[in-house]
């Protein structure tokens, strides 16, 4: 299989080569018939104006004669030919969609033609460009991504068309038109979630035109796939509009006895009820599955972290394995229904079934390290979430109100056997200088009977105005009565002692907004969230002495000032932001065992800029920069005051790239270098990991083929295979190639 792969890449590289050298002639050959008739739409201008005059000799007047005038359409935002640039957001909750310029939040967004063409299967490799997040997981380990945004490290702040996803597994990037990072509280927008932002997901919707595309080819290693992405109306006047996203893919990755399985089929169908009621249903069902499952790597008391070890190499073991099956279904609808009233609603239902078979690995001081099966049977965890809001339109004197209220909430349980794990210690004679792989011990799992180990809720009941006082002046200000409800069960189905809570909060939210100019405005903003508290978890890659305990919810507020502005073909952002939330780490106990605590306040304090879109005609930039400064204070531990906390680093700075070669059209060179700073590996703040830095390259040539557009891209990640830490417990990915060509028609 890595030898077709090879000779594959070879084709690949041979019709980036060759088929440009008869784009430049063709090239030639239309600039015989005419410069206009090959200019680019984005070169001309707006509109263009042809006035012919002549002059009545008998009068001398002047009569204007015939006027032409041609207007150019504007690319799709997000598209290419925008440079990415978004102008719109969905990540706003109860406010509805809304302009970027108008939204007093930190938000950015990468379209599908982003993710198509640098590459990415799996949310991570986003995030891994995004300057606005950190990655601390592999995918590939546990089948969701936690991130850190602004300092605070999450896998629960997900979100699916705006409405939560409680751990957000079973994500795929191949039916989503859109993926929005929201940096910052989000507590009235999305109810409890986590301070340091959220990431909506937005599924690709039914298309007007017809849709057809089918794209092959290998995410990398010899891991080959096949994508079709199918769209249009159902019926002549377009009341009914479907889409549809299959996709397969197989085979091995660059890691040592690596190997990913994905099965996705996605549909999403539309209807045009009247002129002012829509109704949209989407459905999908995946399966997701890794072999060879990446090392999760803990240390020995007192023992420092190493140089990262060798990322092409298996650390755990042959038999390991992470297996997800998801089913998710939803439907929204939007009355319009004059021009005071609308009314919205939703719901949502996500069911997951989850298995893994894993290894944690724990460094010794000689270079050696010890090895824990964790062997877990099948669990499912069952969310359900929706909202109603109804928006009210209306006018005092000369201002104008855009009034919101309503309700949204979610739901979720996990479902466990009651023999739902086990952990076996591994022989063997395990050293950082080479794997070393062992048999799969025996285990018996999953025998008995199923039960209800936990269930958790939030209701929100909100409003909120949208005000416009005149064209430069406008706010947003919000209440929100958020209830959250929590219980912990034990096997037997009794509650479990210190696991059930049932609390109630208000929480604000109020923003400024200030146009001087059209293209520039200028927030200050300040929120509050109640976040529940951790479900502190009874099995999985770490086992702790509080397990199935469920900590206190946490209140966190936020300031923020920041500014945004549209240069040419870039958006510029800027943000200034402070945080206060209340403290959660695993606390490491001197017996080597692990405790899930609260202690003290978290206060991150930390500037954020980013510039998306087209610095010049052929130049699309997409990065930025976040410095942070992050430290716990008034805890009772005086060890931790004035510490930063692990895993977050104090500076990360992102720059993606793509040259349009002017000489050869439809040829564009892309690349990206990504800056991650230092972070520490332990609470005490005496293991320092190193800050590291990656690189991209790659190329991109679209064509015609029977008059049909065909895509072909080359993309290599980590192009040095540079060993690194994205966290205290896992590392980097290896050097991967991956290529792919896509026919629309």
């Amino acid at each position: 299989m890595k030898k077709h792969c090879h000779i594959l890449l070879f084709l690949i590289f041979t019709l980036l080569l060759v088929i440009p050298c008869f784009a430049a002639e063709e090239q030639k050959e239309e600039k015989k018939t005419g410069a206009l008739a090959t200019e680019p739409a984005s070169n001309r201008a707006e509109s263009e104006t042809a006035v012919s005059e002549t002059k009545d000799k008998s009068t001398s007047r002047y009569q204007l004669g015939e006027i032409e005038v041609k207007a150019k359409q504007l690319p799709k935002e997000g598209s290419t030919e925008a440079g990415y640039r978004a102008e719109n957001v969905v990540t706003t909750g109860p406010w509805g969609g809304k302009r970027l310029q108008d939204t007093p939040y930190s938000i950015s967004v990468i379209s599908s033609e982003m993710i198509e063409n640098v590459g990415a299967s799996s949310p991570d490799q986003l995030f891994r460009v995004n300057p606005l997040t950190q990655v601390n997981y592999p995918q590939a380990r546990a089948g969701n991504v936690p991130i850190s945004i602004r300092g605070f490290r999450f896998n629960t702040s997900t979100a699916e068309d705006g409405m939560r996803n409680t751990n957000g597994y079973g994500i795929f990037l191949e039916d989503k038109e859109r993926v929005e990072v929201l940096t910052g509280l989000s507590g009235f927008l999305y109810g409890p979630a986590n301070v340091g932002g959220l990431v909506n997901y937005v599924t690709k919707r039914p298309t007007a035109e017809r849709l057809n595309s089918i794209t092959v080819g290998d995410y990398g290693g010899s891991s080959a796939y096949a994508h079709g992405d199918f769209g249009g109306k159902i019926d002549k006047n377009g009341k009914f509009a479907y889409r549809l996203n299959i996709l397969v893919q197989d085979g091995d990755t660059p890691v040592d006895y690596q190997s990913i399985n994905r099965n996705l089929i996605s549909a999403a169908l539309d209807w045009h009820v009247t002129n002012n009621i829509l109704l949209q249903g989407s459905a999908s069902r995946s399966h997701y599955k890794v072999d060879g499952l990446p090392a999760y790597w803990a240390r020995a008391t007192g023992v420092r972290t190493p140089d990262a070890p060798d990322p092409e190499k298996l650390w755990t073991q042959k038999w390991t394995f992470s297996e997800i099956d998801t089913d998710r279904a939803g439907i929204n609808g939007r009355w319009d229904i004059n021009d005071m009233f609308t009314l919205r609603a939703a719901y949502s239902y996500i069911e997951n079934e989850r298995e893994w078979h894993a290894v944690n690995t724990t460094i010794r001081r000689n270079g050696t390290y010890t090895q824990l099966a964790k062997i877990q049977a099948p669990f499912r965890i069952i969310d359900n979430g929706g909202y109603g809001f109804f928006d009210t339109n209306f006018k005092t004197a000369s201002i104008r109100h855009k009034l919101t209220a309503g309700f949204y909430g979610s739901a979720n349980k996990f479902r466990y056997h009651q023999d739902a794990s086990v952990d076996i210690p591994l022989t063997g004679n395990f050293s950082l200088s080479d794997p070393v792989y062992v048999s799969e011990p025996r285990y018996s799992v999953g025998t008995r009977s199923w039960y209800t180990g936990s269930k958790s809720s939030n209701q929100n009941w909100i409003i909120g105005d949208d005000i416009k006082f005149n064209d430069r002046w406008s706010a947003l200000v919000g209440l929100n009565n958020v209830t959250i409800e929590q219980r912990s069960y034990n096997a037997d189905g009794s509650e479990k002692p210190n696991s059930h809570y049932d609390k109630n909060a208000n929480t604000l939210t109020g923003s400024l907004i200030y146009k001087p100019l059209p293209s520039i405005s200028v927030y200050a903003s300040y929120m509050e969230s109640l976040e529940q508290g951790t479900i502190v978890p009874g099995t999985g890659t770490v086992s702790y002495t509080n397990g199935g305990e469920i900590l206190e919810p946490l209140k966190s507020e936020q300031y923020e000032v920041g500014a945004k502005t549209t240069l040419g073909g870039m958006s510029l952002t800027a943000a200034l932001f402070y945080i206060d939330k209340a403290n959660e780490y695993d606390r490491t106990n001197a017996d080597g065992t692990h405790t899930y605590v609260q202690d003290g306040r978290e206060v991150h304090k930390g500037v954020e800029f980013t510039a998306i879109g087209k610095v010049m005609e052929h130049l699309t930039l997409f990065g930025g920069v976040t410095v942070l400064d992050a430290k716990i204070k008034r805890s009772n531990n005086p060890n931790l005051e004035n510490k930063a906390p692990m895993d977050v680093a104090e500076q990360m700075a992102k720059l993606y790239a793509e040259y349009d070669f002017p000489y050869v059209r439809g040829l564009t060179f892309t690349g990206g270098v990504y800056y991650t700073g230092t972070f520490y590996g332990d609470t005490l703040n005496t293991d320092k990991l190193s800050s590291v830095i990656t690189g991209d390259v790659g190329a991109r040539y679209t064509a015609k083929v029977f008059d049909k557009p065909l895509t072909l891209r080359l993309n290599v990640t980590n192009v040095t295979n540079e060993s690194y830490w994205i966290s205290n417990y896992y590392t980097g990915d290896p050097r991967t190639i991956t290529f792919s060509a896509q026919l629309r028609f």
